[in-house]
């Protein structure tokens, strides 16, 4: 069937790549799961090889705010740094004649950058610094030898949706100046649709998870809602008029392939990983590790601190509750006081 032909044949199309992608993925997300299923026994000791920051980058999904976050926690609790927050600004101050000979690598790598120059870091707004240090830090928890490459199969499919939603769509009869325009919009609604879309899935968890703390049934501290919250809700907004606009442009039987291509992609995100087989193991022992601090000690956790203030002591345990999401309180609101720095430094 001639593309050119028409919005049919576009649906045709579309509906087949959607069909390739269900079995892209589905066999990418199986391909990283070498073990069978097993059963999380507490265990009321951390692993002793992974740490509080490199566990958050597995367990996490290579989440680097909620890494970034347990390893200046966890340097913190080693009289490292001190951490000071107001309202949603996090600083982070180098401690006087404080040895780094018990940081691990990652925090190291972390701090050495961080600190160039400076015995403080303000979490206000990214920068090439922050840009170097995270580098650094990723790397340093790569050269674990627990992870093969992150999210490289899954920014392929991102890239290969496009392409070919791009390349059908440009194909829908082009014969005058109208046509181009049309099929310029149509490319240009597509890129913006898909930006906004993987930004509302990445940053929508934790704006949900605030939301639960202010339900009758919820046990954590009401951590407050600054404007960054909105973030997600408005990328979902912006990708659901992007969705409307291809249906006007095109048909609404093809905006809503594009939609489910898109959303596939999406939802698919955190299921892509590549981890070796050291990894899984290390992720099976901070399952361990995350039944016992989530039976025992995650209640107290989240009731005993503030969530708008530093606690007056850092323990490395926090600094594991941090990395696991157990702390609902504090350490969650010190997450998301440095995701939107954080982020931006990371992609920008």
């Amino acid at each position: 069937m001639n593309f050119g032909d028409g919005a049919f044949g576009y649906e045709v199309a579309a509906v087949a790549w959607l069909v390739v992608l269900v079995y892209y993925l589905i066999v990418l997300m199986l391909a990283g799961r070498g073990e069978k299923p097993r059963v999380a026994v507490a265990s009321y000791d951390a692993p002793v090889d992974v740490s509080p920051a490199v566990a958050a980058w597995l367990l996490q999904r290579g989440d680097m705010p909620r890494a970034v976050a347990a390893a200046l926690v966890n340097m913190s609790a080693k009289g490292y740094v001190k951490l000071e927050q107001t309202t949603d600004l996090v600083s982070a101050t180098l401690v006087p004649d404080a040895s780094d000979q018990n940081l691990e690598p990652e925090e190291d790598a972390l701090q050495r950058v961080m600190f160039r120059g400076y015995d403080c870091f303000d979490f206000d707004e990214g920068s090439a610094q922050l840009q170097d240090a995270l580098d650094a830090f990723r790397t340093a928890m790569m050269n674990r030898g627990y992870s093969r490459g992150g999210n490289a199969p899954f920014v392929g499919g991102w890239m290969l949706s496009v392409a070919v939603a791009f390349l059908v769509l440009v194909t829908l009869g082009h014969s005058g100046p109208f046509e181009r325009a049309r099929g310029a919009a149509i490319v240009a609604i597509l890129l913006f649709t898909a930006a906004s879309l993987a930004v509302a899935m990445r940053t929508l968890p934790g704006a949900l998870e605030k939301v639960a703390t202010r339900m009758p049934w919820s046990s954590a501290p009401r951590r407050p809602w600054i404007g960054a919250d909105t973030l997600p809700f408005s990328c979902l907004f912006m990708a659901t008029g992007g969705i409307a606009g291809l249906a006007i442009l095109v048909s609404p039987p093809a905006a809503l392939i594009i939609a489910a291509i898109l959303a596939l992609n999406a939802l698919f995100a955190g299921a892509i990983q590549g981890r070796t087989q050291a990894g899984r193991e290390a992720l099976g022992r901070l399952a361990n590790y995350k039944e016992y601090l989530g039976r025992v000690e995650a209640d107290s956790i989240s009731r005993t601190n503030a969530a708008n203030r530093v606690p007056e002591k850092l323990s490395t345990q926090q600094a594991y509750a941090i990395a696991l999401d157990v702390d609902k309180g504090w350490g969650e609101q010190l997450v998301e006081a440095i995701a939107d720095v954080v982020e931006s430094a990371e992609f920008g």
